[in-house]
């Protein structure tokens, strides 16, 4: 069997994702030689690369294009898909904010960021959107479809496909790198893909069509379980108002806010980041970058780029031809 083939058929399982039994979550794949590593995402490579989008949110009108039809890793953003489905349950009725939801010896030993034993479906989204919990996001899906891979299958992928993200391939709930040995014997990894145009998508679907449930992207602050001291953690969109701590740089220029962030990082993956920004005066922009190499870089071009956009708004903005228009002297000639 070929590389293809066997990816084929390995990974993908016709229509849906099959995981291998060896198959494993790790953040940075810790335990796996790097020069064993084979990083593939089905038979498209994914690396982490500089990319951006700048546009205006909720129209087709782009201002800045750099290699977003590019494919790249896009580690946590997958988050943003995974909550989507969320909020489309919750306001569907068919899932209740209240339920408890009890988080396994299996999930604590992949990954318990959270430090919680049991949290209610509440609580992992916030923890989910705000600091981008791994845990909160498999529970999530495994209370609505019954496993991940399920929700992968069934929600994931369909709606990928609903909001034509043709190029958007993922892997689990949480955006954590899929690593296991193949039937070689060789390491592999595959990590979630998309680009920054079709991210863009995502983002419009998520914060555009449930505005109220999206509004605790804006919880500057979340506390962790017991597991972990009760710990509390800022909000991972450091240009969020009200934003504290080493990270924190709150985008406030002439009353502007950015209050539905969300970042992603993975080593493979550099420092992801999506923001939808808003002027009292012009508007929103949204922006998607991907690739930057540390939180400071990030930091320093995101307020760039969403200045960028807002001027391109003004430029935009419709004139009021009245305030143009001199009173006319009356002339008598009687």
């Amino acid at each position: 069997m070929n590389r293809k083939e066997f990816l084929k058929t390995a990974f993908w399982g016709g229509a849906g994702l099959t995981l291998l039994p060896t198959a494993s979550f790790a953040s940075a794949a810790e335990n796996v030689p790097n020069e064993a590593l084979e990083t593939v995402s089905g038979d498209r490579p994914v690396k982490c690369l500089k990319t951006h989008l700048i546009k205006q949110f909720g129209t087709p009108a782009v201002f800045e294009n750099e290699k977003a039809d590019e494919l790249v890793n896009i580690a946590s953003l997958t988050k943003l898909m995974t909550l989507s489905i969320v909020f489309e349950h919750v306001e569907a009725g068919t899932l209740n904010p209240e339920d408890i939801l009890s988080i396994p010896r299996s999930v604590r030993d992949q990954t318990w960021t959270s430090g919680f034993y049991k949290i209610s479906v509440d609580q992992a989204m916030r923890l989910a959107a705000v600091k981008s919990f791994n845990d909160a996001a498999i529970m999530l899906a495994r209370k609505i479809a019954g496993s991940e891979q399920k929700f992968v299958r069934d929600y994931m992928a369909p709606k990928a496909k609903e909001l034509g993200m043709s190029n958007t391939k993922f892997y689990n709930a949480s955006g954590l790198p899929l690593t296991g040995r193949n039937s070689r014997g060789k390491y592999y990894r595959l990590d979630s893909f998309s680009t920054a145009n079709e991210v863009a998508l995502l983002c419009e679907h998520i914060w555009g069509d449930y505005p109220e449930h999206s509004k605790i992207f804006e919880d500057t602050k979340i506390k962790t379980g017991p597991r972990r001291g009760n710990e509390e953690f800022e909000n991972s969109n450091p240009f969020l108002l009200g934003a504290e701590g080493e990270r924190a740089a709150p985008y406030t220029v002439n009353n502007r806010t950015v209050n539905r962030g969300k970042s992603g990082w993975l080593s493979t993956a550099g420092h992801n980041f999506a923001a939808v920004a808003q002027d009292p005066n012009l508007g929103k922009i949204l922006v998607v970058a991907t690739g930057f190499q540390s939180w400071e870089e990030r930091n320093e071009e995101m307020p760039k780029f969403f200045d960028q956009g807002f001027e391109e708004l003004a430029k935009r903005r419709p004139v009021n031809a009245l305030k143009f228009l001199q009173p006319v002297p009356l002339v008598s000639y009687f």
